[in-house]
């Protein structure tokens, strides 16, 4: 694991301050996860990883900030089951709280932007993802969470993911549901129309739609 990750395991260990547990949120199931996975080889951390995201519990921030700290440590071939569960519904697996986080977790983890070409590519695929997944399951209409995270990502995350080449070029990689497609393209029309959005803002969600284009 990285120095980051020792870190985390000492600081589940060994707190310095206390966790808030949020209704419905096992954190002490992940604070336990976490010191039972200490030690083991990254692929065998990030395979029983992978599996708890497919069961019912909900989890918290601090097993996101580990999931991000195994996808930055790993080979892409050691994380590779856990990057297919982000991809399904593992994403969901979290509480809202957590899935507003992680998206600012994983981005702290990818080397920007000159040495960007040295992030795993699950790590970076995971993060970009979860951009545009937990944007539109943020969406105004039939919204889930609500997550908080559109203007976040519009005013913060899309301006360095445009910066990086590598990024883009993944990120226009994504294949997204029609259904998907259709309600991120309606948010990005309706956010670039937000008044209380700043006008970067509401230019990256033009933005999005030139990524994004109806076909």
């Amino acid at each position: 694991m990285t120095e980051y990750a020792q870190d985390l395991k000492t600081m589940v260990a060994e707190p310095r301050s206390a966790l808030r547990v949020v209704d419905g949120e096992d954190a002490v199931g992940d604070v336990e996860l976490i010191l039972e996975l200490a030690g083991r080889p990254v692929a065998e951390q990030a395979d029983r990883i992978a599996a708890e995201l497919s069961g019912a519990k909900r989890h918290s921030l601090l097993l996101t900030q580990y999931i991000s700290a195994i996808l930055a440590a790993g080979s892409d071939s050691d994380s590779v089951h856990l990057a297919q569960a982000l991809d399904g519904a593992g994403a969901l697996a979290f509480s809202d709280e957590a899935k507003g986080a992680f998206v600012g977790q994983l981005r702290s983890d990818i080397l920007w932007p000159e040495d960007s070409t040295r992030t795993p590519e699950n790590l970076l695929h995971t993060y970009l993802n979860l951009v545009i997944r937990y944007f539109i399951l943020d969406a105004h209409e039939g919204r889930r969470g609500p997550l908080r995270v559109q203007d976040l990502i519009l005013w913060s995350h899309l301006p360095r993911i445009r910066a990086s080449e590598r990024m883009m070029a993944a990120l226009k990689r994504l294949a997204l549901s029609p259904e998907d497609g259709d309600l991120l393209r309606r948010e990005a029309v309706r956010r670039q129309s937000d008044a209380t959005l700043t006008e970067a803002a509401r230019a990256e969600a033009g933005r999005l739609l030139q990524i994004f284009p109806a076909n």
